[in-house]
């Protein structure tokens, strides 16, 4: 008998599942969750299978809608199906040892991760995702309900996945420029992980609290609250501008800028690094006509071509005059010297470094050779 193998795509993991002589969706499901193992920590009852369609996707969960899949889905190099997890029955919020309980977080977080949970729409680069009528990120309405969604997510997303799933590098750093959206890369991680029904730790350097996002609720801690969860290794743990915790055994990805201070001390563990690039023309001129279209198309030209690809410079800041003199005075403060002396460092002079100064980066994400931000510095 000829074999059959479904193609399957889970959290940006693809695999090849043998599904011959297979006549209910219980096999499939047992076959997929032996074929993951830890990767997916729902058990096989809850896996959930999903065919992309245009704009939305189809749930494929009767045994005649799994007939009627199109030969794609079962050629090798064909179309793939989208494993998705339902959530557990409604519990109680984790129990530490210690005999506390999680506080829930506010109603506001908690409709920002129903909406990303429930995001359906494909992912596409140079596209935005855009939350419903009074849904913020991070429940934040300064942040915004918008996530200009850069060429270089989809790819990173993947690398990073598949460091941090690594049976040996379970930690991975994202370094890169301010200014570049790697705190936008991290609300990016986010919002896949809600999706595929992970158990997620998101700490910042601008937030008081770390938050717990699990498929079922939100719950806020201090890093004492949540060791535990911390230390479990299916746990994704997103660090934005901090040092994070560094025994932490759970699958982890700082986003930060070039400063040692916040990295280096972290970097020595079982860890490796990728950098972000600067943005493109192309992807300052793309986000611009979909967030930012108030701004003509000569000023935002005109600060390319003094910033370079900082999109907070060129965009967000593109009107107002205090930021925009930061280029200026870190001009007058620098000569070459001490601008290459203090690139990755703290203080004025690292600051302003890093306004004159861009890392390039290779294939893979990984560092390439310092560049001047542009001609105009």
């Amino acid at each position: 008998m000829t074999k059959r193998f479904l193609n399957v795509e889970y959290n940006g993991i693809n695999a090849r599942i043998n599904v011959t002589e297979m006549e209910d969706l219980s096999e499939v499901q047992d076959a997929i969750k032996k074929k993951y193992g830890e990767d997916i920590s729902a058990p096989p009852s809850r896996i959930q299978l999903f065919q992309p369609l245009d704009n939305q996707e189809m749930h494929i969960n009767k045994w005649k809608l799994f007939n009627t899949l199109a030969q794609d889905y079962f050629d090798e190099d064909g179309l793939f199906l989208v494993i998705r997890t339902t959530p557990p029955p409604s519990r109680q919020p984790t129990q530490l040892n210690l005999g506390s309980t999680f506080p829930a977080a506010s109603p506001a977080i908690n409709a920002f991760w129903a909406a990303f949970t429930n995001y359906s729409d494909t992912i596409e680069p140079n596209t935005v995702v855009q939350l419903p009528e009074n849904v913020f990120i991070l429940g934040n309405d300064s942040i915004g309900s918008s996530i200009y969604i850069r060429p270089c997510y989809p790819e990173l997303y993947q690398t990073s996945l598949s460091i941090v799933q690594s049976a040996d590098i379970r930690h991975l750093i994202i370094l890169g420029n301010p200014g570049i959206g790697k705190t936008y890369f991290g609300y990016f991680l986010l919002l896949q992980l809600a999706r595929s029904g992970a158990t997620v730790v998101y700490e910042s350097v601008t937030q008081e609290f770390l938050y717990l996002f699990t498929p079922n609720n939100v719950y806020k801690g201090t890093r004492f609250a949540l060791h535990d969860i911390l230390m479990d290794s299916k746990t994704f743990y997103i660090v934005d501008g901090m040092e994070p915790l560094v025994e932490a055994t759970a699958k982890t990805i700082l986003l930060t800028s070039l400063r040692k201070e916040v990295w280096h001390q972290f970097s020595k563990g079982p860890c490796t690094l990728r950098y972000m690039p600067v943005w493109s023309r192309e992807e300052i001129f793309a986000c611009r006509s979909m967030l930012y279209h108030t701004l003509s198309e000569d000023l935002v030209e005109d600060l390319y071509l003094k910033w370079g690809g900082i999109a907070r410079y060129v965009l967000k800041f593109a009107t107002d005059e205090e930021q925009q003199a930061r280029l200026k005075e870190a001009l007058d403060i620098s000569n070459i010297d001490a601008v290459l002396q203090s690139f990755g460092g703290s203080g004025e002079k690292a600051d302003a470094s890093s306004r004159l100064i861009h890392r390039s980066v290779r294939d893979g994400f990984h560092s390439g050779p310092y560049q001047f931000a542009s001609a105009y510095v």
